[in-house]
Formats: C-alpha cells, structure tokens, sequence
C-alpha cells in the first residue's frame, strides 16, 4: 500500500513533480518485482490511498498520481487500485480492505460510505429543442440557472457565446429565425457535431463549439468546392451556427 497525503492550496510545480516521482518509482518497482511471479491477474495488486482528493477540493499532486495510475492500469489492469479517503476514515488499512474486497478499481469513502465512478445517461429533456424553428443554435445564458445538459447533449450543434462566465446549467438551445445571405466565398453548413470543451462553458465572450463538422447545405459566389451536400469540418467563427 502506497498512501499519497494532500499537499495544500500552496504547494509548488516542484511538490507535485518531486510527488509523483516518488510514486511512479513505486509503482515500477512494484510491478517489476511482481510481474515475473504474477500475471496481469489481479494476483497481487498495489493500492494507492489518497485524502481528500475527490469529490472535494482537489490537490494538484494527487490529481496526477490518479492520472498516472489510470494511465498505468491500462497497461497493468487487475494490478493498481486507488483508494481516496476523508478525513473521517481514521485507519486507511480498513478502507483498503474494504476497497479492495469490492473488486473495483477505484473507490472513495466518504463518511464510511463507498463512492465508485459510473455513466449514466442524462435525462432526455435537458435540453428542448424549439418546436417551431428548424434552425437553431447552442448558447450560454450566463445566468447559472439554464436548463442544464453536457458536453455530449451539447456536440449536436454549435453556438454563440454571450458575455459572462458559464457552465453546463447555463446551456441554452436558441432558434435561428434568419440566416444572413452569404457573402462570396462563404458557405453554410448544417452542423452535425460540435467540439464543446471546459473553455467554452467557463470564459465569457467567445464562440462556444468554434471545432465542428457538417453537411454543405449552401454556397456562396465563387465558391467551386466544396458543393452542397459535401461532409465538411473545420472551424467555424461563429462557433458552428453557420459558416
């Protein structure tokens, strides 16, 4: 067992590289002490003990020793756990056996409950599309109290964004009543897939989804290629809504 403690709001770049050396030379040790007498069975497995890591105020040192053994487990899986624990959890030994005795790869306890990482699907409502527009376009309100959704819901279009800081309650889908003609050498593009990433939804004043892709549905003077109906991607400045 591996037990990896907090480093603080102050701790430096130095801390963190010096930490999760520390760890990485452990886990290399770790497995090639064991590998010639365990295979990638889960025989024998290191554990790694966090506090206070997630589902709180995260650490900087021990958000990349999470991110170096995930990396690490995909090479080794069955072999490297990790354990987050509270400060509540008094004795890390009697976390471990209890995470370890779950079979899960990861696991934090939080006040003597067991926590575990899973998808599931988000509710089909949270994000409505107009009833009455064919167009339309993502944006953020800005306001904190939009009508929710992620990254995922959010891929199927691109949008304008409005001023002030956002976030996936802040989504909004908005009707497009009019496109503006086009210009020579533009086209426009019904867009089929958005990149929509943290930026988008946290810094005020920018294009949401600028990354995107489509279909050509109409082009502009002096446009030879690409024609409509082509698949397109590409960036778009006003963030996917028409290019």
């Amino acid at each position: 067992m591996t037990e990896v403690g907090p480093g603080g709001a102050a701790e430096g770049e130095g801390d963190v590289h010096a930490r999760l050396s520390e760890v990485l030379v452990r886990v290399q040790r770790f497995l090639a002490e064991t590998t010639a007498e365990a295979s990638d069975d889960g025989d024998e497995r290191l554990v790694v003990v966090t506090r206070g890591d997630m589902m709180g105020v995260p650490d900087p040192a021990t958000a990349a020793v999470w991110g170096l053994i995930r990396a690490a487990r995909s090479e080794h899986p069955g072999r490297l756990l990790l354990v987050d624990v509270d400060a509540r959890t008094a004795r890390s030994a009697d976390a471990v056996a209890a995470a370890v005795a779950t079979g899960e790869p990861e696991i934090a306890w939080r006040d003597g409950q067991a926590y575990v990482p899973r998808l599931s699907r988000t509710a089909p409502d949270l994000l409505v599309l107009p009833e009455d527009a064919s167009e339309w376009r993502l944006e953020t309100t800005g306001e904190g109290a939009g009508s929710g959704g992620s990254a995922d819901t959010a891929s199927s279009a691109g949008s304008v964004g409005s001023a002030g800081s956002a976030n996936v309650g802040d989504l909004a889908v908005v009707p497009v009543v009019s496109a503006a003609p086009l210009a020579p050498h533009e086209i426009r593009v019904a867009v089929r897939a958005a990149g929509i990433g943290p930026d988008d939804l946290t810094e005020s004043g920018r294009p949401v989804g600028v990354e995107g892709a489509g279909i050509v549905t109409e082009v502009g003077a002096e446009v030879t290629a690409p024609a409509v109906g082509d698949r397109v991607w590409g960036v778009f400045p006003e963030g996917g809504a028409a290019a």
